[in-house]
């Protein structure tokens, strides 16, 4: 268990893939599995059910609904890149360590760096 939190370009897609019956079979390529996630992700962060600061980075994202304790609740949320920048902010202001900080900083610049270099508001985020 554990959280795994993925910024991605399009929803619809991302689900489609991962709940494929390909991957229900016992032809499943991990190879593609790669490949998909390299088009369609932009930024992914893993914290164990255990992290002492991963409820701190969702409540950062404003996305403090969508936290279930051991992982998030298998929710997307659409984060807007003025409350991207805000929560980048709280991180370096925070008492984090110095790898939470790297790895949510890491996170919240590919967010940022997508939607500027997309043109777009904001960015969906699955929490899983």
């Amino acid at each position: 268990m554990g959280h795994d939190i993925t910024a991605i370009k399009d929803y619809t897609e991302y689900q489609k893939f991962w709940r494929s019956e390909f991957w229900r079979s016992d032809k499943c390529d991990f190879g593609k599995a790669g490949e998909f996630r390299k088009k369609s992700e932009v930024a992914y962060l893993r914290r164990s059910m255990n992290s002492d600061t991963i409820h701190e980075l969702y409540i950062f994202l404003n996305c403090n609904n969508v936290y279930a304790g051991c992982s998030g609740d298998g929710s997307f949320v659409i984060v807007d890149i003025d409350e991207i920048k805000r929560a980048k902010e709280k991180v370096k202001d925070s008492g984090f360590d110095k790898e939470d900080k790297k790895d949510y900083t890491d996170f919240l610049n590919k967010c940022i760096h997508y939607c500027k270099s997309q043109d777009k508001e904001g960015v969906i985020i699955y929490f899983g």
